[in-house]
């Protein structure tokens, strides 16, 4: 039987395992991007006006996924992973429902979230729930669900940097010029 619930700070090595498995298994994976928002995951998605959730199916954590506000409009949705094993059985679909519900009832205006493009399974998981691509590149897809009718312009979102990392106990924007 499915269950989802909040994660816990003991569930920080479980989660971990189960982002980095699914991300190599799917050749997403990359060592210099850090991983350190979940072991710390209180602060960093409670304590940030969002939430971490995790499925459990007889015990065992198979999914994930997490959202932190970015402003008092937007949610930017993180670590959405299902077990290879696990997928395409209403899992991450569940997840997302879940997810999305408390970012409308935390009263967000919008979720932001960022896949890779090599992702197309997760392309078609946003798309059907919603959500719509505002900017593109060769390795990401950015994308928007508005909630509550709210409507957007498109080529603003675009200029904004979505790329965030949990460092000194906040989420700061990563610095894209390398």
């Amino acid at each position: 039987m499915l269950n989802i619930r909040p994660a816990r700070k003991v569930d920080s090595s479980k989660i971990q395992d189960i982002v980095i498995t699914v991300a190599r298994e799917h050749g997403v994976y990359n060592p210099n991007n850090p991983v350190n928002d979940i072991s710390d995951i209180v602060r960093a998605y409670e304590g940030q006006n969002g939430a971490y959730l995790v499925a459990e199916q007889d015990g065992r954590i198979i999914g994930t996924i997490g959202f932190h506000a970015v402003d008092r409009d937007f949610a930017k949705l993180r670590r959405f992973y299902v077990l290879t094993e696990y997928q395409g059985k209403g899992i991450g679909k569940a997840l997302l429902e879940r997810a999305i519900g408390l970012c409308k009832d935390k009263g967000y205006k919008a979720i932001i979230t960022i896949s890779e493009v090599s992702l197309k399974r997760a392309f078609d998981v946003y798309t059907r729930a919603g959500f719509k691509v505002f900017k593109t590149s060769k390795v990401v897809n950015y994308f928007v669900k508005p909630l509550g009718g709210y409507d957007f312009d498109f080529s603003e979102l675009g200029k904004r940097n979505w790329v965030l990392d949990w460092k000194n106990g906040g989420w700061k924007p990563r610095d894209m010029k390398h």
